[in-house]
């Protein structure tokens, strides 16, 4: 893929995905009607009786994030696909979503602490796997990855969360987590450094 058509390819996908976040956006503003999720998102700790409903609220949106994705067949040239179209949701083993589950989860664990983010990484990354396709397991394994990461984050390194180039190095890090763990769980390799870094 020569650079021009990269950037096309690139230009393409931002152009389709743009209009699904909103569907993650508007899901993310009817979760902060919660006294408690606002109070923690400007800074407070979450208490005890509200991890729980702190856990399904960023598992939900974090699903929402994964089912608004694109799904993609990487034989087919990274093309879209039409999963409803042979019957149940399931990827097949050519098979991957490009969407915004991970940046939910890092929500969850920088806001919500290392229960929240373990809680909701591992119905997320459950919920992922369950999905299948060939990148099934690694971004399943990296979804609870990232919800501790952030958790922990947010936990031993709250300084990092106050200011935003914090948190863009530990987006950074997350986003280089779950690529690497594309690159050392999927085989063929040829297929994991398509997904990983197109």
């Amino acid at each position: 893929m020569t650079l021009p058509d990269l950037f096309l390819h690139w230009l393409n996908e931002i152009l389709q995905i743009v209009p699904r976040l909103f569907i993650v956006v508007v899901a993310a503003f009817i979760a902060i009607r919660f006294e408690w999720l606002r109070l923690a998102l400007r800074g407070k700790q979450i208490s005890r009786r509200n991890v729980l409903p702190a856990i399904l609220v960023f598992a939900l949106l974090a699903v929402i994030g994964t089912h608004s994705g694109i799904p993609i067949d990487i034989h087919l040239g990274l093309r879209e696909i039409d999963l409803n179209a042979a019957g149940p949701a399931h990827l097949r083993d050519s098979q991957a979503i490009v969407g915004f589950r991970d940046t939910m989860i890092l929500s969850a664990g920088l806001i919500g602490g290392p229960w929240v983010g373990l809680g909701a990484g591992l119905i997320a990354g459950a919920e992922r796997y369950y999905l299948g396709g060939f990148a099934a397991l690694a971004s399943g394994v990296a979804t609870v990855l990232l919800g501790i990461f952030t958790g922990a984050v947010r936990h031993y390194k709250p300084e990092w969360i106050a200011s935003e180039q914090g948190i863009l190095s530990v987006a950074v890090i997350g986003t280089l987590i779950h690529r690497l763990l594309i690159l050392v769980l999927v085989s063929p390799f040829e297929d994991a450094w398509t997904l990983s870094w197109k």
